[in-house]
């Protein structure tokens, strides 16, 4: 089994001849939280822009992207989440307290998706998280951290999920989500394009088809 949105692109093969491959995004395995997503609705005017850039974010890659969010005139708060293994909350605190918008910070929460749903825009690392935002149908800026994002970043990005950038220096990275943030705020219809093809292709029934193929098989032996 593998979920990944670019899992039909990896040359599996198997010795045996009855091997079966659930491979795609309509295999992904997803939190029970993330089930019964409702139908995002857009907004015309963005309120809320989610931040999220994993775990760890090694490289304090929030506040960078804190800093970009300040290059935005228009009016909206930012909910940045600070992951588990995260070394940099008093870095990201200061960072929040020299913009002009209005920054709630949130260590680890238990229940991810609530901050997706009520986010009219996210910016992501380009991990397992662009997942759980395609499913809250919350369109996204996904920024390409390591090289083992590729997958994720093309799949995502060739159905329309996401807008990608690819990290160089820090410095170009915050000119760069700047310059992509803008047509995002201003073009709803943008917005909506994302929202709908995220949870098109994510929708949440991964779990319950590897399981429903699992008892299938189960019953062919009479288990």
């Amino acid at each position: 089994v593998n979920g990944g949105v670019s899992a039909t692109d990896l040359p599996y093969s198997s010795t045996m001849p009855d091997t079966r491959f659930l491979l795609g995004p309509e295999y992904a395995l997803l939190r029970e939280e993330f089930r019964d997503s409702p139908t995002k609705h857009i907004r015309d005017t963005v309120n809320e822009v989610l931040v999220t850039m994993g775990g760890s974010d090694s490289q304090n890659l929030t506040s960078i992207v804190l800093e970009a969010l300040d290059m935005a005139d228009d009016n909206f708060i930012v909910t940045a989440i600070v992951g588990p293994y995260s070394r940099h909350r008093i870095q990201i605190e200061k960072s929040s307290k020299h913009i002009k918008h209005n920054v709630r910070i949130v260590s680890a929460p238990k229940h991810i998706n609530k901050l997706m749903l009520n986010a009219d825009l996210a910016i992501s690392a380009a991990g397992q998280t662009l997942y759980e935002l395609a499913i809250t149908g919350t369109p996204t800026i996904a920024i390409q951290v390591t090289d083992n994002q590729t997958g994720n970043t093309r799949g995502f990005a060739k159905y329309g999920v996401i807008t990608p950038i690819v990290l160089g220096n820090r410095e170009d990275l915050k000119i760069e989500v700047s310059r992509t943030l803008i047509p995002l705020l201003n073009t709803p219809e943008k917005r909506m394009q994302s929202s709908i093809a995220g949870q098109k292709l994510i929708d949440g029934l991964g779990a319950k088809r590897v399981r429903d193929f699992i008892l299938e098989e189960l019953q062919k032996f009479n288990c």
